[in-house]
C-alpha cells in the first residue's frame, strides 16, 4: 500500500524582474512520485533543482499550482492539521524549535499536545540519546545552543510520536563526519523498529545511500531519475577525495600521481585528488606524496552527492532509466 502518492505535481513562483515586471519561474514540472508503505528514498539533485519544494508540498506546507499530493490516503494540504500527528518533519537549517525555551520545557510541550506518558517519552528519548547523547542538554535554552545541539533536539522532537513518515530535508548538514554517522544509525534504528515511510535529501553524506531502498533525482524541477541506488553510485562508493596542504610551496606541480588517483585541481601549496580504493589504498597515496614534499595538513572525504549527481548528467547512459 502506497504511504505517498504525489499526482502531476507543478509548483511556479513569482519573481519581480524589475519595478512593474515579474517573470514566472517553474519549481516543479509535472512530477509524479508513489512511495509504499515502509520505503526509504532519498531524493537527488543539485541545488536549486526543486528537491526542497517537492517535500514542502508533500508535506502539505504549500500548495501546488497544479495536481495533488495524497499522504495515507488524504490530500496533504487540506488535511494537514491531521497529517501532522502522523509525520515528523525536519528541514535543514531552518529550525521549528522554540529557541525560548529550555529544551526539556519544548520536549515536555510536544509530550503534552502528542498525549504521551512518561514511558513512551523515556523510550523515544533513550533511543535518540544512544546514538546522538542529549541528556546534558535538557536543562540549556535552545537559543544557546551550537547547530549540532540543536539538531540533536529537533531530531527527538519529531520522533517522540514515532510518526509513521519522516521527511527530512538536509539533515546532515553543518554536522561533523562523527555526528552524520551517529544521525545514520538513530534513523537506522528507527526504521528497524518502527517501519515508518522516510524521505530524505541530501547533497553531501553519500553514505546515507547505503541504506536506502531507491533514489529519486529532481533536475529543473523534473523528475529524471526513479530507480535503484546501486545503478547509479556504486562506483562512487569507492572513491575518497583527499585534500593535502604542503608545508613548503612545491616548485613544480605534479604531472600525474599514480594510477587511479586523479588531480582534481592544485597550486604550490595544496592538491585535491579522486582515489579510486580499488587500485590504492589512502595510505599508500600519503606515503607517495609524502615522497614529493613535507605535508602540513591533510583532509580525508568521500565524494558529495552534488558532485555524483553532476557525474551521472554528463554521463547520460547512466540515466538510461528515465521517467
Amino acid at each position: 500500500m502506497s504511504s505517498i502518492c504525489v499526482s502531476s505535481v507543478s509548483k511556479q513562483v513569482k519573481k519581480r524582474t524589475g519595478w512593474f515586471r515579474k517573470s514566472s519561474e517553474t519549481l516543479l514540472d509535472q512530477v509524479n512520485l508513489e512511495v509504499m508503505g515502509g520505503e526509504f528514498v532519498a531524493i537527488l539533485g543539485k541545488n536549486g533543482s526543486g528537491k526542497s519544494t517537492l517535500l514542502k508540498c508533500i508535506a502539505g506546507m504549500i500548495h501546488p499550482n497544479q495536481g495533488d499530493v495524497f499522504i495515507f490516503g488524504k490530500n496533504s494540504f487540506k488535511h494537514r492539521s491531521v497529517l501532522t500527528k502522523e509525520m515528523g518533519i525536519f528541514f535543514g537549517q531552518k529550525s521549528l524549535i522554540f529557541t525560548d525555551l529550555r529544551a526539556i520545557d519544548y520536549l515536555n510541550l510536544l509530550k503534552k499536545i502528542y498525549g504521551l506518558n512518561e514511558e513512551e517519552f523515556k523510550f523515544m528519548f533513550n533511543m535518540v540519546d544512544r546514538h546522538m547523547p542529549c541528556s546534558d542538554l535538557l536543562e540549556k535554552e535552545v537559543r544557546g545552543m551550537s547547530y549540532g545541539e540543536k539538531v540533536k533536539i529537533e531530531i527527538l522532537s519529531i520522533v517522540l510520536h514515532k510518526p509513521k513518515l519522516l521527511i527530512l530535508d538536509e539533515p546532515f548538514v553543518g554536522l561533523d563526519p562523527a555526528s552524520q554517522n551517529n544521525l545514520l544509525q538513530f534513523i537506522h534504528e528507527y526504521r528497524k523498529s518502527f517501519n515508518p515511510t522516510i524521505l530524505l535529501t541530501t547533497h553531501q553524506f553519500l553514505e546515507v545511500l547505503s541504506q536506502v531502498d531507491r533514489a529519486v533525482i529532481i533536475d529543473k524541477g523534473k523528475k529524471t531519475y526513479d530507480g535503484k541506488v546501486d545503478q547509479l553510485v556504486e562506483s562512487y562508493y569507492k572513491k575518497k577525495l583527499i585534500s593535502v596542504t604542503w608545508a613548503k610551496p612545491l616548485k613544480n606541480h605534479l604531472n600525474e600521481v599514480m594510477q587511479g588517483v586523479h588531480i582534481l585541481k592544485q597550486t604550490e601549496v595544496d592538491i585535491e585528488l579522486e582515489v579510486e580504493l580499488e587500485k590504492h589504498s589512502i595510505q599508500e597515496v600519503i606515503a607517495y606524496l609524502l615522497k614529493k614534499g613535507e605535508i602540513a595538513d591533510f583532509e580525508i572525504r568521500s565524494l558529495s552527492i552534488d558532485k555524483v549527481v553532476e557525474s551521472l548528467y554528463e554521463d547520460h547512459s547512466t540515466l538510461s532509466r528515465t521517467i
